[in-house]
């Protein structure tokens, strides 16, 4: 029997340093405008790959302002980017006690532009994800 492992090319892994100070506006603007380039390239590498690409998997936080601003500002950016492929958003919820002051704002608005941009959201709540 073959198996075979998925994995993401390490050309293809964006990082940076810091991060967006549980803020979403500031993700969402600054950060997201600082990332936008590298993470378009990034997919652009990986879909010129593929002979069809149906569809793109984003996954983020919504408690801080990386996965909460950067993630609302590629999912907007994905959606007209790429309009042929349907955009589904896996987005963590935060912990019920978490130590983000303002993780209620940054869920509310990356839960509101979520369901804007994507075409399907899946919500999975970070507690019982913990239990997995």
């Amino acid at each position: 029997a073959t198996t075979s492992s998925w994995k993401i090319a390490k050309a293809n892994a964006v990082v940076a340093d810091g991060g967006c100070a549980n803020n979403w506006a500031y993700g969402f603007n600054c950060g997201g405008e600082m990332m936008i380039e590298p993470i378009e390239e990034a997919m652009r590498r990986e879909a010129e790959v593929m002979d069809c690409m149906s569809g793109v998997l984003l996954v983020h936080s919504v408690a801080g302002g990386t996965g909460s601003g950067l993630g609302s500002r590629m999912a907007f950016h994905i959606a007209d980017r790429f309009p042929e492929s349907a955009l589904v958003g896996v987005s963590v919820l935060p912990f019920l006690q978490g130590d983000v002051a303002v993780q209620p704002y940054n869920t509310a608005f990356t839960i509101a532009s979520i369901t804007q941009a994507c075409d399907s959201s899946i919500l999975l709540h970070n507690n019982d994800a913990h239990r997995v």
